[in-house]
């Protein structure tokens, strides 16, 4: 069904959906579930994005401290390793 609605946002949406599909899961992936869970989701290949694009997502997300902490970016709550955002970011 044809949405007729403001294209610039569409673009945006589309953008986001792109970057968080192609290369924010498949790391987060790799970094959170290595070793804890078994499937195709959870691929060793996905190390290669990690390496290559880890830098250049880090520099595009906008982090700001609030007078107590960093908020904003990419944000991590894995409760079962401890690990935070900053593991997105850290090559190993």
């Amino acid at each position: 069904m044809p949405l007729y609605g403001h294209s610039d946002n569409h673009v945006a949406i589309q953008i986001t959906d792109i970057l968080c599909s192609a290369l924010l899961f498949p790391i987060a992936t790799t970094v959170y579930c290595t070793g804890h869970i078994t499937s195709v989701h959870v691929n060793s290949k996905y190390q290669l994005l990690r390496e290559r694009y880890a830098v250049k997502v880090k520099e595009l997300s906008y982090r700001y401290h609030d007078g107590t902490r960093y908020k904003g970016g990419i944000t991590v709550r894995d409760e079962l390793t401890g690990k935070n955002a900053n593991s997105f970011f850290e090559l190993l």
